[in-house]
């Protein structure tokens, strides 16, 4: 009964003090790592002490053959966890190697190079609307995930080059963006919606601190917003008690998954992190390599039920790296979080993405896709690559230059 008290006191305590600034909130990684941590990892933990409704009942039938010892566990698991990506976080203001100071002059924007990638992905996801203009306003299926996740991969990239802009000041291609979003919306991205939204008031909030009324006013808006959003697209007559449990039931459905594995499952302590190796492989192109014999966790003998396809991220990190792994990693995932909090792209990206598909998509999706591929390797290969054009363009001798510097033999 206590420990899940305990827990939520020692969150949201240590969350307040690293977002509370003179002027109002910082949105930083804790303040999204935390909101997250709550409503999928610590909310389920309350089961057991406030009613279920009825349209989550089924979880009862997994939460009543849960050893008590093991729901305790899991109940202790997901403190030591927290505490280890605070302790990384606080860790993170002292560098583990020393490094250098750069002497580099910093890069230039490349605007007409940006500019033209923008307009190139905005027709790419134009055309690919055109294509299958079919599945918009339709219910969720299987049959149309893969064009969704065409168009979700498609708007990231506009998104990330759009964020390129909006840090040099250039706000009117998040405007575009947003209306491709607002496309998004009626195939069932509100929460990659609602996580572009969260990016820019991370941004903002560190410019300037939100006051903590707008925020917590805001907060509870966004909160109706994907309520009606999701009734809508449930095609069912909107009440303020559906929207309400459309919200509340989402982390309840995650839920599913969760206490299927424990229910089926001891608690691991340690894990080699197979299933995500797999999921990294899957960047890689199939015309490239052979992925037929790829084993994903949906198809594992773990016995997870994941009825509307989300999955508590806590079972992810428990069949991958186990307890003492998953410790480690949030430790390192806290400090290094920690020690690039900075207004660029990646950090903002990452820390958008924290508050929702970090805890409630498969690490295929969140960790691979979302936070690796289109947060941190497309925007770094682009901010490289039109760095490296715009100057060869500026400086074509100097780049020659370099380049015959390296085909040079090297003296005797």
């Amino acid at each position: 009964m206590w420990l899940p008290w305990l827990t939520a006191i020692v969150a949201v305590a240590y969350a307040f003090a690293r977002s509370r600034r003179p002027g109002g909130i910082e949105i930083n990684h804790v303040t999204t790592f935390t909101a997250g941590y709550l409503f999928y990892w610590w909310l389920p933990s309350l089961l057991g002490i406030i009613p279920i409704p009825d349209v989550a009942s089924g979880l009862t039938s997994y939460l009543n053959q849960i050893p008590t010892s093991r729901i305790f566990g899991y109940g202790a698991s997901i403190l030591a966890c927290y505490l280890a990506f605070a302790s990384g976080d606080l860790l993170g203001t002292h560098p583990i190697i020393r490094a250098r100071r750069s002497s580099r002059r910093p890069r230039t924007f490349e605007s007409k190079l940006w500019r033209a990638e923008w307009i190139i992905v905005l027709l790419i996801f134009l055309g690919a609307c055109l294509k299958d203009y079919d599945v918009f306003f339709q219910a969720y299926s299987e049959n149309n995930l893969l064009v969704v996740g065409t168009l979700v991969a498609i708007s990231l990239v506009l998104f990330s080059v759009s964020l390129r802009f909006g840090l040099e000041d250039r706000w009117g291609f998040m405007v575009g963006y947003f209306i491709c979003a607002v496309v998004l919306l009626t195939i069932g991205g509100r929460l990659y919606f609602v996580s572009s939204i969260l990016t820019l008031l991370i941004y903002f909030s560190h410019r300037k601190p939100i006051r903590t009324k707008v925020l917590l006013i805001g907060g509870v808006a966004a909160i109706c917003l994907m309520g009606i959003i999701g009734v809508l697209r449930m095609h069912t007559p909107a009440s303020i008690l559906l929207i309400f449990l459309n919200v509340a039931t989402e982390s309840l459905f995650t839920s599913f998954s969760l206490f299927s594995y424990l229910h089926a499952n001891p608690i691991a302590w340690i894990k080699a992190p197979a299933f995500l190796l797999g999921d990294l492989y899957n960047l890689i192109p199939s015309a490239l390599v052979n992925k037929q014999n790829l084993q994903t966790l949906a198809d594992s003998h773990y016995e997870i039920s994941s009825p509307v396809g989300a999955m508590n991220s806590w079972v992810s990190f428990n069949v991958n790296f186990g307890l003492v792994g998953t410790v480690v990693f949030l430790f390192l995932f806290g400090y290094l979080m920690r020690r690039h909090e900075k207004l660029t792209v990646p950090y903002l990206m990452l820390t958008g993405f924290i508050a929702f598909t970090f805890f409630r998509d498969p690490f295929s999706v969140s960790l691979v896709k979302n936070m690796l591929e289109f947060s941190l390797l497309i925007p770094l290969f682009l901010e490289s690559l039109n760095t490296w054009v715009g100057g060869t363009v500026r400086h074509p001798a100097k780049a020659l230059g370099n380049l015959a510097a390296k085909d040079r033999p090297l003296s005797p």
